[in-house]
């Protein structure tokens, strides 16, 4: 499961909006990030993704993520605070895990709406005590 480049994966977003988060990211990172396709794979396992590589096929979903591979903690952290602000929706930021690398796409996709929705719920609450 080691990724030994950095990069991501990319479900929900068009061309364009891909390109825009490809040169955000490469700019945070001051690199030359591999940027993966999810889109259209929702059957498809991360591993499976992964081992098919690079793909420049986008297409705009519902939902989105970013996969984040490779990168040390700072980086991580990078990536999420200066997420570009204008021109693309903010995706649902998830890492690669000896868990999900066995899901499907949407295995994750709902997965993460649902911890979203947990931790929304949770905060809201706090917010009321």
């Amino acid at each position: 499961m080691a990724m030994t480049h950095t990069g991501f994966i990319l479900y929900g977003y068009d061309n364009q909006e891909a390109v825009i988060i490809k040169n955000a990211v490469d700019r945070i990172l001051q690199c030359d990030s591999i940027m993966i396709s999810a889109s259209k794979m929702e059957k498809n396992t991360i591993d499976e993704i992964l081992q098919r590589g690079p793909v420049n096929e986008f297409e705009k979903g519902e939902e989105t993520f970013m996969m984040l591979l490779g990168m040390e903690k700072e980086s991580v952290m990078n990536v999420v605070k200066f997420f570009p602000k204008e021109g693309v929706r903010r995706p649902i930021f998830c890492m690669l895990t000896k868990n999900n690398i066995d899901w499907s796409v949407e295995k994750l996709v709902k997965h993460l709406i649902d911890e979203q929705r947990t931790h929304k719920n949770e905060s809201e609450n706090s917010q009321c005590e």
